[in-house]
């Protein structure tokens, strides 16, 4: 398998092993995105590429789950694998092996190229169009503040030390 160099990438990737959803119908950003993706995780369906998005303009699309499990019962870990640079058929151990193989390795460093070949470079905006507006940004809860970005959805927090196992304060 070919190494995956963007999102580009790992859409084709995905797309080959009949791991993406396309929803063509129009969604909204505000909870609905996001109610379906969580119900299409819950189900162990494909990922929701969200191809129309209400109020934004053609081309922009949103993908939900990007790493949660894969629809493919043989493969579930085929998003996560492929997310770290391995083969979609990767088991539970090979990730891993991986993770501790890598921990406290030198960053590979950046590969300096040409502005006028740079794929982020496609794309720029200036003055008034120079805004995070133009893009399908989701609101993912109700009672969250207002639509944000959170890529590719990985939070690592450690818990107060106030907080058993159960979740909850134990003053509460």
């Amino acid at each position: 398998m070919p190494r995956i160099r963007d999102l580009r990438d790992y859409l084709r990737v995905l797309e080959s092993l009949g791991d993406v959803e396309h929803i063509d119908r129009p969604v909204s950003a505000v909870l609905e995105a996001a109610a379906i993706t969580r119900r299409s995780t819950e189900r162990g369906r494909s990922a929701p590429l969200f191809d129309h998005v209400e109020g934004a303009k053609p081309g922009f699309r949103m993908l939900g789950a990007p790493g949660a499990l894969s629809s493919d019962p043989r493969h579930r870990l085929a998003r996560v694998a492929l997310s770290l640079g391995l083969s979609h058929d990767a088991s539970a151990h090979d990730l891993v092996e991986h993770l501790v193989a890598v921990h406290g390795k030198a960053p590979i460093p950046p590969k300096l190229i040409s502005a006028d070949s740079a794929p982020c470079k496609q794309n720029i905006l200036v003055g008034a169009d120079a805004t995070l507006d133009r893009f399908p940004i989701p609101q993912i809860h109700p009672d969250d503040g207002g639509r944000y970005l959170n890529t590719w959805g990985v939070i690592v927090a450690k818990l107060p030390t106030d907080v058993g196992r159960t979740g909850r304060s134990r003053g509460s």
